[in-house]
């Protein structure tokens, strides 16, 4: 009776448990997580790709992006479809996934514009203006797909750009870069740049500059693939590079500016101290799921805290980042806006940015929420306050 009972009370703890996954979980394995926060604000499934039907409407992807900002060129294909490279939808093993490939530099090959070459999102996710101030919580599942024949979808090959060392001409091309030829082609993937620009990003409203142009602060994480030469490859050169396999995000700025936004923060620039999460690069291909937070700092060498947890980790790896001022620009007042003059106060962006740097990226959720909310560890005294309620309810019933 008594082992029955015990059973039994084991049981119910799991059944709790199991409670605090929401039904549409967007998250795999922090779902529990998901439901103890309450859901996400907003959440992209990846299983729509839709062009914005005019320019500022909105209505993109899952019709509710924008993608007119000065930092886009897609013209509304998905690869294999019109220019090489651009967004499609697609399905594997179940999983429904968003694919972005920018493959290089299309445009110095066929002249056309939109090329594809940047392709660069924005989704307000609140009214709160002080989106990074106060801190917020992200979350996304993604990997970089290497190979066309095994990965569920469709990769152009490398339109590399005329600046290349490997430019031979208008219509060369080489085979997008299996994992396999890494040194040989570069890499894939996308590394921060811009002024703090990659593939998923948080942008905050701040105001007008003394220009009136509108501006804000920044901050980044792209997935990567790279061996050290490749960024340089495409400017021409060989020298070597920091490698940046994994998760990077905003590097600390040097000196002064580490404590305020500024446009030095820049992985593909090689500025301030780097900020990596490393996975290998043979790992790269296969799904990861990351939750993060972002809180502001009073220290002296950044602007914020980023806290990473990946593949349903209970630990957090811990970055001090400097948060990027692209939206000092005058070309970027016009990258995340609703319509005319009408600017964001905060948004999600997705995409990429850098014409000469080519990269992919599947995307199967892609998630925010106002506030941080961390994974907690988990905790001794529950662990040991189970067990001891199964030990009082196998002795009540002897």
């Amino acid at each position: 009776m008594s082992r029955h009972l015990g059973f039994v009370a084991v049981l119910a703890v799991i059944v709790l448990a199991a409670a605090c996954v929401p039904a549409q979980a967007v998250n795999v394995s922090y779902a529990a997580r998901e439901g103890q926060i309450g859901g996400w604000d907003y959440a992209y499934t990846g299983d729509a790709a839709a062009a914005e039907s005019s320019a500022a409407a909105g209505d993109a992807l899952d019709g509710s992006w924008t993608a007119t900002c000065s930092s886009s060129a897609w013209d509304g294909t998905a690869p294999g479809a019109g220019q090489p490279g651009g967004v499609g939808a697609y399905s594997q093993s179940g999983v429904n996934f968003t694919r972005i490939q920018d493959a290089g530099d299309p445009g110095d090959h066929t002249g056309a514009s939109p090329d594809n070459g940047n392709m660069y999102f924005g989704r307000e996710l609140s009214s709160d203006t002080s989106l990074l101030d106060n801190g917020v919580t992200l979350s996304f599942r993604a990997r970089v797909p290497m190979t066309v024949a095994d990965d569920g979808g469709v990769l152009d090959p490398w339109y590399m750009d005329s600046g290349s060392s490997y430019w031979t001409g208008a219509g060369n091309t080489l085979p997008w870069p299996p994992l396999a030829d890494i040194d040989r082609y570069g890499g894939a993937g996308n590394i921060v740049g811009s002024g703090g620009k990659a593939n998923f990003g948080i942008w905050q409203k701040d105001g007008l500059n003394d220009e009136g142009y509108q501006y804000g602060k920044l901050i980044s994480f792209g997935l990567s693939v790279d061996d050290g030469v490749h960024f340089d490859a495409f400017r021409g050169t060989s020298t070597p590079v920091p490698v940046v396999n994994g998760l990077n995000m905003n590097s600390r700025a040097s000196g002064i500016l580490g404590n305020q936004p500024c446009d030095s923060v820049d992985v593909d620039q090689y500025e301030g101290s780097l900020n990596l999460l490393p996975i290998a690069a043979a790992d790269m291909s296969d799904w990861h799921e990351f939750w993060i937070t972002i809180t502001p700092t009073n220290l002296p060498d950044s602007t914020h805290r980023v806290d990473v947890w990946v593949d349903g980790a209970t630990t957090a790896q811990v970055f001090y980042v400097t948060a990027g001022d692209s939206g000092q620009e005058p070309d970027f007042a016009k990258d995340l806006y609703s319509g005319g003059s009408v600017f964001y106060d905060n948004a999600m962006t997705l995409g990429f940015v850098g014409s000469r740097q080519p990269g992919a990226l599947d995307v199967d959720f892609y998630a925010a929420k106002a506030g941080a909310y961390g994974v907690p560890e988990p905790s001794t005294f529950v662990l040991l306050g189970i067990a001891a309620l199964c030990g009082l309810l196998i002795r009540k019933w002897r």
